[in-house]
């Protein structure tokens, strides 16, 4: 629906509204209500329009025009396509061995993957069948979906290669390309690792592409989940202005949809973000605030493996060691190809678990490095390792993996932190005050006192958290490890 702009100004006026109080009541911006009343709104979200209505207690239709059949069906032409709905087009078999019939097992394998707990509206088998003649533009068209998924299965050498391409239809483009050569037998008798790989990929992808869809549109336009998916390109961002955005972002969405799991679950991660990287007046009020929305997240999706994610990563920095971990489990469980999850659990285990699932924790960032170096959030996986190997006595090859993760992303203050930490074990300490200097530049809050901070607090023994404070206070940095 669209408001008419003449018509919400003469109900707000005899509401005897002002536009400030009008937003006020209705939990919106000032903004929202001007550009709403002079007609510059295209696309309103309906939920935006009935919190607007609602506040001037009358109905929806007394602020919006009345649309023509033409109308609406231009209307529904120009509707923006649904992120969420995925074309999953039949891969093409263009091999000569035999095992190219198990192109249709494949795809069952990454349509099963994808449809739970991914989310995706997903074509069902008969419904791609039909469309496998159509292209990727049409069938798209058909169910408004903003992306088409196609592949191809042909023979490389003695190998059989498996490529994908990931299609943004709206805009024209392709989104996304990757390829796995597997043995034809691996192909024919277990095509669910194949499958498991190509959805690994494609999630994290995913991702940043629905957060970078969200970013260009008016907020009033979103509903609660692209208002999510927004808030994670300002999180990505990672200041202090960026975070608060993304908590702005976050708690719109939690107004239009108060049982919206995944947004109490993501305002979690921002109110962690703030408390962690000391852009709050009392950080551990951020931390204790954020384990009750991620509490509200689980109690309200029970079995969605995000809500279990981002309760683990709150529940290490709360110093809750156990509950993270099984926290953790629990969302590779319910999402084997949660790339972050698997992260953030091998993290968990390398920071502040027993010497019995160091080997784990090292084994898990070791493959996330090898295997997922296109993952949007790749950057963390190095940083993630530098704790075991520093436990496990590899100060050298921690140096490079804190190299890598502060080249990769900048705007991490632990990841400098750490960096620094690891050059000072082995004896480079010009190398380590030039880091913690560039650190500073980034995030002046993140000083070795409020580090060791939250490094103690998250870790249940100090003694296996001491080689990650090790090299900051052999500079003189900190004081006795005292919790």
């Amino acid at each position: 629906m669209k408001v008419d702009g003449s018509k919400l100004r003469q109900a707000r006026e005899a509401a005897g509204f002002s536009q400030d109080v009008l937003a006020s009541k209705a939990g919106v911006g000032v903004r929202t209500i001007s550009r709403l009343e002079k007609d510059q709104v295209a696309r309103p979200h309906p939920d935006t329009v009935a919190v607007i209505a609602q506040a001037l207690g009358v109905d929806c239709s007394v602020i919006t025009d009345i649309a023509t059949g033409v109308e609406r069906a231009s209307r529904a032409a120009s509707k923006p396509c649904d992120a969420h709905a995925l074309v999953v087009i039949p891969f093409e078999n263009l091999s000569p061995h035999e095992e190219g019939a198990f192109a249709e097992i494949l795809l069952s394998e990454v349509t099963r993957r994808l449809s739970r707990p991914h989310g995706f509206r997903l074509a069902s088998r008969l419904q791609r069948v039909a469309l496998a003649k159509m292209g990727v533009e049409s069938p798209c068209k058909q169910f408004s979906a903003a992306f088409a998924l196609t592949g191809r299965i042909y023979g490389v050498g003695d190998q059989l290669r498996v490529a994908c391409e990931l299609h943004d239809v709206e805009r024209s483009t392709l989104a996304w390309s990757r390829s796995w050569d597997v043995a034809p037998e691996q192909l024919r008798e277990r095509p669910d690792e194949t499958a498991r790989a190509i959805v690994s990929a494609l999630e994290g992808q995913h991702i940043s592409l629905g957060a970078r869809r969200a970013a260009v549109r008016d907020d009033e336009e979103l509903d609660a989940r692209d208002l999510v998916h927004k808030s994670r390109l300002w999180f990505s961002a990672v200041s202090q202005g960026s975070l608060n955005e993304a908590l702005r972002l976050n708690r719109r969405a939690i107004e239009l949809r108060p049982s919206y799991a995944v947004a109490h679950s993501s305002l979690s991660v921002v109110l962690l973000e703030l408390g962690v990287n000391n852009w709050v007046a009392e950080p551990a009020n951020y931390l204790q605030r954020a384990r009750e929305a991620s509490e509200r997240a689980v109690e309200l999706a029970p079995e969605q493996a995000i809500c279990f994610e981002n309760q683990g990563l709150v529940e290490f920095h709360c110093g809750s060691h156990d509950r993270s971990v099984a926290a953790l489990r629990r969302a590779v469980q319910l999402a084997d190809t949660n790339l972050l999850a698997w992260g953030l659990l091998g993290m968990t285990l390398a920071w502040g678990g027993g010497a019995e699932t160091l080997a784990e924790a090292d084994g898990i960032l070791e493959r996330l490095i090898a295997d997922a170096p296109e993952h949007p959030l790749a950057f963390f996986w190095p940083f993630f390792r530098t704790s075991s190997l520093l436990r496990m006595g590899k100060p050298e090859m921690a140096v490079a993996c804190g190299r890598v993760s502060v080249e990769s992303r900048t705007g991490y203050g632990m990841m400098w932190m750490a960096y620094a930490n690891a050059l000072a074990l082995v004896e480079q300490t010009t190398q380590a005050q030039a880091v913690l200097a560039k650190g500073a530049a980034e995030n002046p809050a993140m000083t070795p006192t409020h580090y060791q901070w939250l490094l103690l607090k998250a870790v249940p023994d100090a003694d296996r958290i001491e080689p990650n404070l090790a090299g900051l206070r052999r500079l003189g940095l900190l004081v006795a490890s005292e919790r």
